[in-house]
Order: C-alpha cells, then sequence, then structure tokens
C-alpha cells in the first residue's frame, strides 16, 4: 500500500495564548499547516536532527485529537515563554484559533532546517480541517487543499501510481473536470528547483 499524507497550507491565522497569570497575547501566524498523522512520519528530518525531531510528544500519539496542534521549538517559546526548555509542561496547553477555536499542544518539534520546502511553523491535525472545511477537504474539482504527498512502495512504479490516479479521478469527478484537471507525480527532490 502507498503511504499517502494530505495538507492544507501553510495559511495565515490568529492564535491566542494564555500565559500563567492569565494574560491573553493574540499572534497572526502565517505557517500554520493543516496535516494528517503522516505528515511528521513522511518527513522525519532524520539527516538533520539525528537524535530525532521531537522535542516532546512523538508521532504516534500527536494527532490522535481532531484539535490537535504541534508546535515548533520556536512557537512554544514564543506562546509559552515563561516555561521556555520545558517543553513536556506544554502538553496539554490551549491555543485558541480565529478566537474560537481551541487547540491542545500535543507536541514540540525542532523548528525544521532553514533549507526545507516545507515551511511551516505550526501543525493543526488534518481531522480540525475536514470538520470545519467539508467542501474543501472533499472537493477533486479544485486545488482546494494544498499538497498530496505518496510514499510509493519500491515495487510501485510512478507510471502505474499516475494510472491510479487516473482512476480514482474518473471516480470522483464529473466528465467535465476529470476532463480539464490532471494529476502528476513529481519526485520530491525535484519539488525545490521546478516549483
Amino acid at each position: 500500500t502507498m503511504n499517502v499524507t494530505q495538507t492544507a497550507g501553510p495559511l495565515s491565522r490568529i492564535i491566542n495564548s494564555v500565559d500563567e497569570q492569565g494574560n491573553v497575547h493574540r499572534f497572526e501566524e502565517n505557517r500554520l499547516l493543516f496535516a494528517d498523522e503522516h505528515y511528521l512520519q513522511t518527513f522525519d528530518f532524520k539527516k538533520a536532527f539525528p537524535e530525532g525531531i521531537w522535542l516532546a510528544g512523538n508521532a504516534k500519539m500527536a494527532f490522535r485529537q481532531p484539535n490537535a496542534v504541534v508546535l515548533t521549538q520556536k512557537l512554544a517559546e514564543r506562546y509559552f515563554a515563561d516555561q521556555a526548555g520545558n517543553y513536556e509542561k506544554m502538553l496539554g496547553k490551549i491555543l485558541t484559533l480565529n478566537n474560537n477555536a481551541p487547540l491542545v499542544v500535543t507536541g514540540v518539534i525542532q523548528n525544521p532546517p532553514k533549507n526545507t520546502n516545507l515551511l511551516f511553523e505550526m501543525v493543526v491535525n488534518y481531522q480540525f480541517f475536514k470538520a470545519n472545511n467539508p467542501y474543501a477537504a472533499t472537493n477533486w474539482s479544485g486545488n482546494y487543499q494544498g499538497t498530496t504527498y505518496i510514499t510509493l512502495p519500491p515495487q510501485v512504479s510512478p507510471q502505474v501510481a499516475e494510472q491510479q490516479l487516473k482512476m480514482l479521478k474518473k471516480k470522483y469527478m464529473n466528465e467535465e473536470d476529470n476532463r480539464r484537471i490532471s494529476y502528476h507525480l513529481q519526485p520530491i527532490t525535484d519539488i525545490h528547483t521546478t516549483t
């Protein structure tokens, strides 16, 4: 089977945090990424962080809650400055998205390397995006979602996978959209130089 991870963003959103004294702090974040539970396993950054990317939490548990959020070290220390460096203590803290939606901190990771195309500073569970944006999350007729990454098993060629995508497209799109829209796989190593 193929490993598939979906994203939406990075997007700009308003985040509120509350410090230990009860003061509310408002931040505008432009690198919020909605992604599913496979994302941080697909891109584990082992070359950049041989000891691992997780400072608190872990990939297997981080996205069990639909309103889970994983923060980079940079944002974790911005939101919870009074607990800087104590990442385990940040787990379970609540942030508010766009002044009304609570997000639960379920992980803190290293800041992504500067040379990555994966531009994010916080990762919110894709289930949250799906629940709040049902049209965009289920519509195949446009580029509403962001990017889908596929890890092919060694025995599956990109050509075979593209044929399977054509069949899926035909199944989920109306006739006009099926003619108008096409999907192609791109090796991740080509993204930086060709997009």
